[in-house]
């Protein structure tokens, strides 16, 4: 026996050659043993290829469903799930690299108690509760309250939730605060200025955490990860920065991973600040089909406003363009472009709002294209072509219109 077993080591770490002379051998001589270790070998070669996650959550004795996503891109994609006995539970499947994922715990609710998220890679992972469901359940950050034992990739993720969990926390409560408040004032400018103000500056030092920690591992998956989510962000970086962004991670031992963020780069130029206006088809009052090129002045700003009639937010939105038009008027051209399915409907909103500016419409055959170059997917969309019709913002928050003009247009 002991024998064969180093026959069949040899025969699986060397060339064919050797391999097809000894399995000659082995045909007539020990065939048997041959299978059983063909069977064997199979056996934990299937193993590499999935993860096995195994769970206790302390304190629940009824059965809860549980769920693991893949949260990297921006529509969660569903991995595989099953439903806990007695608090313990035991999920299996398999990733193509190691991946960010979302462990979502349901009761009889269509709504999770609790989302913790964790990296995956195909190996055996043990998730531990250190705290009752509840307790894990109200907290924003509750990685903080799950130990995740088995392999590097969780080991390192473990390591970005101990340098940067308070500062997604502070991140996501101040967006919290700042939804709270808005319905509380009903969206008064002044108290929504303040927090604002909150949200702006957690978010500006989360996000000095996550390049410190990039920096200072380069090559943990965690990082890969984080460099690809912020890629997959529209109209917030320049090319450079992307460029610098897939560089700083290339130390990842993933090629696949690597990869992916060199593909995702080449999408993101598509969608940078700083890229050249996409001309596109739209309708004029007339009813005339136009371009956007029309009416894109070279040597001057152009300010366009994507909106709807229906659009609560987007009626909120024109008084604020109509200013904008009246402290630049010397220097900008502003235009409202409609969604509107209906016409009636544009054109008794123009009257009603005392639109005097250009005013154009999107038909559905038009809406289209819009949305590929620009991914319009939320109104009201503010985008501000510089005089060389570049794009160099890009938002639903006429605030920030207001603050580049400021800082750019002195």
């Amino acid at each position: 026996m002991r024998v064969c077993d180093i026959l069949v080591a040899y025969v699986l770490i060397f060339n064919d050659s050797v391999y097809s002379i000894i399995i000659k051998f082995m045909k007539y001589c020990i065939k048997p043993l041959t299978l059983a270790l063909t069977a064997v070998c199979g056996l934990s070669a299937m193993a590499a290829d999935r993860f096995v996650i195994s769970g206790s959550i302390p304190g629940v004795n009824d059965s809860i469903r549980v769920v693991l996503m893949n949260v990297e891109r921006e529509k969660a994609e569903k991995i595989a799930e099953t439903v806990s006995t007695d608090g313990s539970f035991r999920i299996t499947g398999t990733v193509k690299m190691p991946t960010l994922c979302r462990l979502s715990v349901y009761r009889k609710s269509n709504f999770p108690v609790t989302q913790p998220r964790l990296m995956v890679e195909n190996t055996d992972m043990k998730v531990h509760f250190t705290q009752p469901l509840d307790s894990v359940g109200s907290s924003y950050v509750p990685e903080t309250m799950v130990e995740v034992q088995g392999g590097d990739a969780a080991r390192q993720f473990a390591e970005y939730i101990g340098a940067c969990s308070e500062a997604e926390n502070a991140a996501i409560n101040a967006e919290y605060r700042h939804a709270e408040k808005y319905f509380e004032t009903n969206d008064n400018p002044d108290t929504m200025a303040v927090y604002k103000a909150r949200v702006d500056e957690t978010a500006a030092r989360l996000s000095r955490m996550k390049r410190g920690f990039i920096t200072e591992h380069p090559d943990y998956h965690i990082s890969s990860v984080l460099v690809f989510k912020e890629m997959m962000k529209t109209f917030v970086y320049h090319e450079d920065e992307l460029v610098a962004m897939v560089e700083s991670v290339k130390a990842c031992p993933n090629t696949a991973r690597i990869n992916l963020n060199s593909r995702a780069l080449d999408w993101s130029r598509n969608y940078c600040l700083g890229r050249v206006y996409s001309d596109f088809a739209l309708t004029d009052d007339r009813g005339a089909v136009k371009h956007l090129a029309d009416y894109v002045e070279s040597g001057k700003y152009t300010f366009i406003d994507f909106w709807a009639s229906w659009c609560g937010p987007c009626r909120d939105a024109i008084p604020h363009v109509r200013k904008i038009r009246e402290l630049y008027a010397d220097r900008m051209n502003v235009y409202s472009i409609s969604c509107d399915e209906s016409e009636p409907a544009w054109r008794k909103a123009m009257e009603k709002e005392k639109m005097e500016w250009t005013q154009l419409r999107l038909t559905q055959d038009q809406l289209g294209a819009v949305g590929r170059h620009y991914l319009l997917s939320a109104i009201p969309r503010l985008i501000l072509l510089d005089p060389q019709g570049r794009i160099v913002c890009s938002t639903n928050l006429p605030a920030e219109i207001d603050k580049y003009l400021e800082e750019n247009l002195k």
